[in-house]
């Protein structure tokens, strides 16, 4: 019996270092042979089109502005305009009269003064792949 259980262990270790190494495995010890890769699957669906995101006010109010959507149109009449290859490129501590913009991810953001950091408020949707994670209805 010890005889067996040396030749299984034999056996297992052969068929493990085989597996792992990418080589093919004698049928006849139950194992087959790796095949050749499969071709690539068709595209999926796209899927349903969402919900209109809100607006810039709409965004605003949610991080903290107070006021009228006039006051608001009002304020960001004369914001000026800078642009970055991308939001690391951004200075460290931004303007809240300046909206910055990444080019290389056609995206706008806008920086908060409360909090210090910078806020996406634009971007081009259809550039998404898909969104993970968060509470992305709202």
């Amino acid at each position: 019996m010890s005889d067996l259980q040396g030749d299984l262990k034999e056996t297992a270790a052969s068929l493990s270092v085989a597996i792992i190494s990418g080589g093919s495995v004698d049928a006849s010890l139950g194992a087959v042979a790796k095949g050749d890769k499969g071709d690539k699957g068709d595209k999926g669906d796209t899927g349903n089109v969402g919900a209109d995101g809100k607006s810039a006010y709409a965004v605003a109010v949610d991080h903290g502005f107070v006021g009228t959507e006039a006051e608001w149109l009002k304020r960001i009449e004369n914001v000026r305009q800078v642009q970055y290859a991308d939001i690391y490129s951004f200075p460290k501590v931004g303007n809240p009269d300046i909206v910055y913009i990444a080019t290389k991810e056609n995206a706008t953001y806008r920086w908060d003064d409360d909090s210090l950091k910078y806020y996406c408020v634009g971007r081009d949707f259809n550039a998404i792949e898909y969104i993970s994670g968060g509470n992305a209805n709202g």
